[in-house]
């Protein structure tokens, strides 16, 4: 029969550092007993990404298990699980090997693939930043690896591929449809710098399972949207996700179909990297906002100063829920004004300005159809 154990891992996970039975897992194991025997274990620690079949209460080296690994996020573009021959020369040569391809970390236990572990080989888990990882282990019988091997034979002439695509654009409202592909995974790089629509392939010409991540490390105003193609969902719904100034929005195809029409849904997230816009010298408007949040520090300590808000009367120009941090970091009070016929509103009233005071900040969120302020 399987046994399935879980671990809770809190660190910054990187695939050099192995896990050791010393650190401090809790519960601790008592006297004479086997750590393979608790189910649930935890771990807080700085750095560590690498676990042995004994880390992992794999009880004999005779055996195949399965390994999965979620987070709570956020999910880098590199973030990954993969596996590892052992680092003993006589168990694996040459040692420390990468066996197949590295999985995507994502959020959700539904959508995290599963890899083999041969009797000797390690877990690796590696991310660009701290957080919390779930492992689950599944030991297999013989039995149950046949049958896993089974279901796991693949059609004659499949191949397991991936492959990239970029887009640039400097065009306000452009759209641009993302090609049908036979590809595991495609990962697009956007590098725009206006308002951009970019339009996933239709569900029923996309490969089960497929992936796509979309990627974007520029620093132009334009707000990039990703849309389902006409009578798609996207996480059951037809509304579109935002793709981060810096980050990442990773699509999978699901197998969901929307009745009565053989169109299906795609399921997304999106990992964003809080990024700065520094205004150094003057007043300045805002053309666009961004998704999530958004660091804006104004370092002109000469002269009063006004930062305009973006209008959001302007087609696609703010994403629902996006916040701009406006930081003073000066000794002079500085200004943030709404666009012309627009209103800020909070700090118990409502006004076209607010105040940022010297060495403080402001938090401007969108949404109702103006801007607030906290």
């Amino acid at each position: 029969m399987s046994d399935e154990r879980y671990y809770t891992v809190r660190a910054s996970f990187d695939p050099t550092i192995y896990a050791e039975l010393s650190m401090p897992w809790s519960p601790t194991a008592g006297p004479g007993q086997d750590p393979s025997d608790m189910r649930l274990r935890r771990l807080s620690t700085a750095r560590v990404g690498r676990f042995r079949p004994e880390i992992l209460g794999r009880k004999t080296k005779s055996g195949t298990s399965l390994v999965q690994v979620w987070t709570d996020g956020p999910v880098g573009l590199a973030d990954s699980y993969f596996v590892l021959g052992s680092n003993d020369t006589s168990e694996s040569n040459p040692p420390s090997t990468q066996r197949g391809l590295a999985a995507p970390l994502t959020t959700a236990p539904s959508s995290a693939e599963l890899l083999e572990l041969g009797p000797t080989d390690h877990l690796a888990i590696s991310t660009a930043d701290q957080t919390t990882c779930y492992i689950r282990v599944i030991d297999l019988d013989e039995e149950q690896l046949a049958r896993w091997l089974r279901s796991k034979k693949l059609p004659a002439g499949y191949v397991a591929t991936d492959a990239a695509i970029t887009i640039e654009n400097d065009v306000d409202d452009a759209v641009f449809d993302i090609p049908p592909s036979n590809v595991d995974q495609l990962l697009v790089r956007v590098n725009a710098t206006a308002r951009t629509i970019l339009r996933l392939p239709q569900w029923s010409a996309s490969r089960p399972g497929q992936e796509l991540n979309f990627s974007r490390n520029t620093l132009g105003e334009g707000v990039v949207r990703i849309e389902p193609a006409p009578g798609d969902e996207l996480n059951q719904f037809p509304f579109p996700l935002y793709l981060p100034l810096q980050g990442l929005v990773r699509m999978r195809r699901s197998t969901q179909v929307i009745l009565p029409m053989p169109n299906g849904n795609w399921t997304g997230i999106v990992s964003a990297v809080p990024t700065y816009t520094d205004v150094e010298v003057g007043n300045r408007t805002l053309t666009y906002a961004w998704p999530g949040l958004r660091i804006v520090r104004l370092l002109d300590n000469a002269a009063p100063q006004t930062l305009t808000l973006p209008s959001y009367m302007g087609l696609n120009q703010i994403p629902p829920g996006c916040t701009l941090r406006v930081i003073n970091p000066t000794a002079l009070a500085k200004t943030a004004s709404a666009a012309p016929g627009q209103v800020i509103v909070g700090l118990g009233a409502q006004a076209l300005t607010a105040a940022i005071p010297a060495q403080t900040c402001r938090d401007f969120i969108y949404g109702d159809l103006f801007w607030s302020v906290i």
